[in-house]
């Protein structure tokens, strides 16, 4: 069987199996989206020292950290509501959890931002982590969204969504470079990504799904958050120790050999990883 062969074979399993086809979407959306990511980073270099990457590497691992429980896990229960209404109660609680979780960030902002930004030795951290909890609240918020729309089937809004939060944040952060604004532009164009796909997200949805969402109340929040309560229970511990083995590294690096060396192991990190990410 030659190589034309083949890819006609392929292209008919996608086109009959609706799992594949899905997939494919979602996988070609992120693809994507990194693409447009790492054919901006050689634009991004001339315009961020490697330090202020530095710093950035390390938000982004803290960031990274903390992602994962924003929702605390109630954002996996989406696809697991019995009607419309409950899916609007849990993503109502998921926004509750990540608005509790943001003011708690806040409180370990101001306890140890600065002895943290010490211990790296990049003081512009200091500056930066307090962007970290509002950047962490658009993530919360765009989660059970994200999860709203695999459970509705619409893989290409979900595909579309990836591709526009990737472009957002390519498209500010070089904004924010040319101006000058060095790391916390960085992370403004991080966040802004975020804000766009709640936008594409909320607007994906149908009038009848925000409205439900609109007008779910804090009694049917609770319920749900009773039902589905081992969810927080048996995933928030693991999902904190995974994803800090995972981006423990660039903390590391900065502590040890300082923001510089940080910043070009998260640029290293960017470029080999892109082929993993796809």
């Amino acid at each position: 069987m030659n190589l034309r062969t083949r890819l006609s074979s392929t292209i008919s399993r996608l086109q009959t199996n609706r799992f594949l086809r899905r997939l494919f979407t979602l996988s070609a959306g992120t693809a994507i989206g990194q693409a447009l990511m790492v054919a901006v980073t050689p634009f991004l270099t001339r315009l961020f020292t490697p330090a202020e990457f530095g710093s950035f590497a390390v938000f982004s691992a803290l960031f990274g950290m903390f992602s994962g429980i924003m929702c605390l896990r109630y954002e996996l229960a989406v696809p697991l509501a019995a009607s419309e209404e409950e899916t609007a109660a849990v993503a109502r609680l998921c926004g509750f959890a990540a608005f509790a979780m943001t003011a708690l960030l806040f409180l370990f902002v101001w306890l140890g931002g600065e002895r943290l930004a010490l211990m790296v030795e990049a003081p512009e951290l200091a500056r930066l982590l307090w962007l970290m909890p509002p950047a962490l609240l658009c993530w919360g918020l765009a989660l059970p969204l994200n999860f709203w729309s695999i459970r509705l089937g619409t893989f290409r809004v979900n595909a579309l969504n990836r591709i526009l939060q990737y472009a957002a944040q390519a498209a500010s952060q070089l904004a924010f470079g040319i101006v000058g604004t060095g790391s916390p532009g960085l992370v403004l164009g991080f966040a802004l990504g975020h804000l766009v796909k709640i936008g594409h997200f909320l607007s994906a949805l149908s009038s009848g799904e925000r409205t439900l969402l609109r007008q779910s109340a804090w009694s049917e929040a609770r319920q749900a958050a009773v039902r589905y309560r081992r969810f927080p229970a048996f995933s928030i511990l693991s999902t904190l120790f995974q994803s800090s083995s995972q981006l423990l590294p660039a903390m590391l690096v900065a502590a040890i050999y300082g923001p510089v060396a940080a910043g070009w192991f998260a640029l290293s990190q960017r470029i080999m990883g892109f082929p993993v990410m796809m």
